[in-house]
């Protein structure tokens, strides 16, 4: 999970990240809207919050 306007993980370090992960590992990026790395913190919070419940585990 991270924010959309999040500069120290971007599209191309998740894509990096995703490539180097085993087949067998299931992958999913979520995008916090309006968001930053300190997406904890910030308006759409609870989004994250939200997204973490809902998570498979």
């Amino acid at each position: 999970m991270r924010g959309a306007w999040d500069h120290l993980c971007t599209d191309a370090d998740v894509a990096r990240f995703f490539a180097e992960l085993d087949g067998a590992v299931p992958r999913t990026d979520i995008v916090i809207p309006e968001a930053t790395h300190l997406l904890h913190l910030e308006q759409n919070r609870f989004d994250l919050y939200h997204a973490t419940r809902e998570f498979p585990s």
